[in-house]
């Protein structure tokens, strides 16, 4: 701002706008309201061309001068998009388009139906079968019921996931553990080839992953998505800056490879007390952190 203030008069220079406002001291409380409607009036001016200027009175005062062009160039920018949205409206023209088809919905078989009901039952989300954005929760009454009628544990939806994908990635580990009980494979991999292990490190659901290494899941299965090339669970999980679920699934990969009885013993169920497995495992990643360290 530049000027001398309400002594003698204002001069004001900002955004290429330029005005007087002329006034003595007994007239400072006029300027200040005429400052306040300035607003108002400017949004009243009529457009010039550029270079050309506006002069603006209210009443008989002599209010300000300002400098056109830049609403000018703007006024010239919208004419010409006007000009050149009705040389293509024709293109977008109703009468020159059909209306878009919908594709018809593809109707569920029985076994389709009841094993979609499975896995929502163990914390799936279908579309329009729950509200948008709302966290489903896993009902196992539910899932029991629907598994005693036929429902396939293993059951995959459109994108290859089963019950044991979606209670993994949501971090559900009563419904994971009771999919477990009731021997679910842990290992079916999903259109892109990525197992319930695979997709709790991408997700960084630690608790589940830990629960699937105890199971016997397979730490060598390869998988991708979105960003990521084929790769194994550990390095989808280090992709997404998950490194202390890589470092559990990584750290059971060097047990196994040590011990050649102990991924046998996992999948058949005496892998031991899940909880003390957790608490070993806290031990064994610490010391392999430290082993990794020394190479």
């Amino acid at each position: 701002m530049e000027g001398s203030g309400f002594n003698n008069g204002l001069n004001l220079k900002s955004w290429g706008v330029s005005w007087y406002l002329p006034q003595p001291p007994h007239r400072r409380k006029e300027a200040r309201l005429c400052l306040a409607v300035f607003g108002l009036v400017l949004l009243k001016a009529p457009i010039n061309a550029p270079g050309q200027t506006t002069v603006l009175e209210l009443g008989t005062d002599h209010l300000f001068i300002m400098n056109d062009s830049f609403r000018a160039q703007r006024a010239a920018q919208q004419d010409a998009a006007s000009k050149l949205e009705a040389s293509l409206s024709h293109l977008t023209s109703t009468s020159s388009l059909s209306p878009p088809s919908t594709p018809p919905k593809k109707s569920l078989s029985p076994q389709e139906q009841l094993d979609e009901d499975f896995r929502i039952s163990c914390g799936a989300y279908v579309k329009n079968r729950a509200k948008p954005g709302i966290r489903c929760k896993y009902d196992l009454e539910s899932a029991q019921s629907l598994l005693s009628v036929g429902a396939n544990i293993n059951g995959r939806d459109p994108d290859g996931w089963t019950a044991l994908h979606w209670a993994s990635c949501e971090g559900y580990i009563p419904a994971a553990k009771w999919l477990l009980r009731n021997n679910a494979d842990l290992d079916v991999g999903d259109n892109d080839g990525c197992t319930a292990l695979w997709v709790t490190g991408y997700n960084n659901q630690y608790s589940s992953a830990m629960l699937l290494l105890w199971g016997g899941a397979d730490v060598g299965v390869k998988g991708k998505s979105v960003g990521t090339s084929l790769c194994k669970a550990s390095i989808a999980a280090r992709s997404k800056r998950n490194p202390t679920v890589a470092e559990a699934i990584e750290t059971e990969e060097d047990l196994r490879s040590n011990d050649g009885e102990r991924w046998e013993k996992q999948v058949r169920g005496e892998g031991g007390d899940f909880e003390q497995y957790r608490t070993d495992m806290k031990a064994a990643i610490t010391a392999f952190k430290t082993k990794s360290m020394k190479f």
